[in-house]
């Protein structure tokens, strides 16, 4: 009864529905119905994170593959239900609204999701808030995604220097200028020098950002960034320089890490980030390179419920 000229909506607070950790999820559902008397026996709105990954099994001596969805958190907010079995009916036609708020936890994994040219949807996490009007036999329902973030600690960086050389003493040396650390959505800024006494040729200097998602064994590292770095010769190929800037998208997710060992429910999650300068030369064996590990944060700029932009010291959650 009810269901062919009825519809749910739920209106989110804020767009994008980007949420950090300890906030609130807010939003209106909406019923608009044209049944003189619509029946239902419970309305709730549920929060579902929920990770992807894969896992091989033999049977009959083959190898086979499936996708594991395992739902690791579930909260429900229910927002009008019929008493025992007795059903409840609107009154008049037309449209019905209610409030919710859904509190998210501080530490579980942020949203991520691999990118298409791997063919492939997982690992991946994901969140979303359902609501659901369950009637006798069928329901309705009405999805939502939203993008967690977790609050990460942010602390004053420093520059740090990384330095290598290689068999024919050509020596790298790059200062990046907030250290081993950049908020997403921000820019990574430095120099680079090189010695060259013996005048070889240099092709190129190259910056890459390799990239690791990962749900149980099941992983994907992608190279989100590879550019060349612009760089300027002495005139005898002696000595090089440059500066640079590498823009950094405001939508990957923050470096996260938690263990199976942590205690708490879900499968191991992790998301980490590597940097890698490299020097590529004529010859053989003479391209050198630099590899470090980048800790990704949040952008500490957040939404208020009316529009506004607040800026909030996320040291204060963790």
């Amino acid at each position: 009864m009810g269901i062919p000229s009825s519809k749910l909506s739920v209106e989110l607070d804020r767009d994008p529905a980007i949420y950090y950790g300890s906030e609130l999820v807010t939003g209106i559902v909406r019923l608009m119905t044209n049944d003189i008397h619509f029946s239902q026996k419970q309305l709730s709105v549920n929060l579902l994170g929920r990770a992807m990954h894969e896992i091989t099994y033999y049977r009959d001596s083959e190898k086979h593959h499936k996708v594991v969805t395992f739902t690791f958190l579930s909260k429900t907010v229910i927002l009008t239900q019929s008493c025992s079995d007795e059903q409840k009916y609107f009154s008049s036609h037309g449209q019905h609204s209610w409030l919710f708020e859904i509190e998210l936890p501080t530490h579980i994994p942020p949203t991520f999701s691999i990118p298409h040219i791997f063919h492939t949807d997982h690992p991946a996490v994901e969140y979303s808030i359902i609501a659901s009007l369950q009637q006798s036999v069928l329901a309705i329902t009405d999805t939502k995604v939203i993008f967690f973030r977790p609050p990460i600690l942010l602390t004053p960086q420093t520059a740090v220097v990384l330095s290598s050389v290689n068999r024919k003493d050509v020596f790298m040396n790059v200062n990046l200028f907030e250290g081993l650390f950049c908020v997403a959505g921000s820019v990574i800024q430095g120099t680079i020098q090189i010695e060259n006494p013996q005048h070889k040729h240099i092709k190129r200097v190259e910056c890459s950002i390799i990239q690791t998602l990962q749900v149980k064994d099941d992983s994907v590292v992608n190279k989100i960034i590879d550019v060349i770095l612009p760089i300027t010769t002495d005139g005898i190929d002696n000595h090089y320089e440059g500066t640079f800037e590498i823009p950094i998208s405001e939508y990957i997710p923050p470096t996260f890490q938690r263990l199976s060992a942590s205690g708490e429910s879900g499968p191991p999650v992790n998301v980490s980030y590597t940097i890698k300068f490299e020097v590529c030369m004529s010859g053989f064996f003479v391209d050198f390179s630099i590899t470090k590990p980048l800790t990704v944060t949040i952008d500490p700029w957040i939404h208020e419920n009316d529009g506004t932009i607040k800026l909030i010291d996320r040291t204060q959650l963790v």
